[in-house]
């Protein structure tokens, strides 16, 4: 039979004190709330309206200037009043740097003349300045977008900074300002420079008239490993033969992933002596960097690699001896019908790899 709870015996437990504290605390924890959320959405929709009240100051100014043959026109003084707030100011410029990143020429020049005419430039440089990340971070960005060249020098000094964000926009400016003489922070950096940032800077630099690069060969030497990965990079996209006995030192790297890139390079600069140091150093490596070479080899390999060749078709490992395969087939004489001889001689273990080497061959 249950029991009924008489409501004393909770109140004997709980002091109705207690209820009004706690009732009077979750009033003030949901205003709070309430007040926290009315503040965040008005500071977003102000935020909304002024960004677009600054679009629409803006529009017939960027579109005059972009249309312009000759430097863009004097400011109107109304423009200049509306900008006295840092919000606006900070729009403005957001606008200004995207319509140039994709403007070159007279229009790109009218652009650069209204940031300075306005003023902007002084901003850019105070966030530059400026001890927070990222801001400086979007100083430099602003300041190399508007092709402020006299900011060079004190840019350039940050391409070692202890912040990722700052030192790759440092490191994009000095390319952006200097082209391949801009690689030169690459003698004193000794942060990683992420992949992507690698690959952003050669992005970079395929818009320029390619050069021997003088700095390769010590930045092969580099401690840094990611030096290191972005000049090989950088010798196989131009194709620095100059470079080739230093990339051949470069197979013997601590790094795997410096070798690996390394093997990828060589073969893009290759010479007479290329598919001997790629079969010296197989047999010190280990599978990944035995399948890369495999692979990158072809591109190199002949009738006097066949020795090698043939021995990893006996290799325990399947897809070393597919890749050794594909190789005799691309690269030696009968490479075909030696592959086919062997099948028949022990058909369990190399008819299909015959069958799909022929098929590989025949597309």
């Amino acid at each position: 039979m249950p029991v009924l709870l008489n409501h004393t015996s909770f109140f004997h437990y709980v002091r109705p004190a207690y209820l009004i504290n706690a009732a009077f605390f979750f009033a003030i924890l949901a205003a709070v709330f309430l007040t926290l959320s009315f503040t965040s959405l008005y500071r977003r929709k102000r935020s909304y309206f002024i960004k677009r009240k600054v679009e629409k100051r803006f529009e017939t100014l960027i579109s005059n200037a972009l249309l312009e043959e000759e430097t863009a026109a004097e400011i109107p003084a109304g423009i200049t009043r509306h900008l006295r707030s840092k919000i606006k100011r900070a729009y403005a410029i957001q606008l200004l740097v995207n319509a140039r990143r994709s403007m070159r020429g007279i229009a790109g020049e009218n652009i650069v003349s209204l940031y300075l005419q306005l003023g902007f430039k002084h901003d850019s440089i105070s966030k530059f300045k400026s001890r927070r990340w990222h801001l400086k971070a979007e100083g430099i960005h602003e300041l190399y977008m508007m092709n402020q060249q006299d900011m060079l020098v004190h840019i350039y000094r940050h391409t070692n900074n202890a912040n990722e964000y700052v030192r790759t926009e440092a490191q994009t400016a000095v390319v952006y300002f200097s082209g391949f003489d801009g690689l030169r922070f690459l003698d004193l950096v000794s942060t990683p420079i992420s992949d992507w940032q690698q690959v952003k800077l050669l992005e970079q630099l395929k818009q320029l008239t390619p050069k021997e690069l003088t700095g390769l060969s010590k930045w092969l030497r580099s401690e840094n490993e990611s030096v290191v990965l972005f000049a090989l990079r950088l010798a196989e996209v131009y194709q620095q033969f100059q470079v080739h006995e230093a990339v051949v030192h470069a197979l013997s790297h601590q790094s795997e992933k410096v070798r690996i890139q390394a093997v990828k390079t060589l073969v893009h600069i290759a010479d007479e002596t290329t598919a001997a140091a790629l079969t010296r150093q197989y047999y010190k490596e280990r599978f990944t960097n035995k399948l890369n070479i495999l692979n990158n080899i072809s591109a190199v390999a002949s009738d006097e690699d066949l020795d090698f060749l043939a021995a990893e078709l006996e290799n325990s490992n399947h897809f070393l001896k597919v890749a050794a395969a594909n190789v005799i087939a691309a690269c030696c004489s009968n490479g075909i019908q030696l592959l086919k001889d062997k099948a028949s001689l022990a058909p369990q273990l190399y008819a299909d790899i015959y069958q799909h080497v022929k098929f590989q061959v025949s597309r």
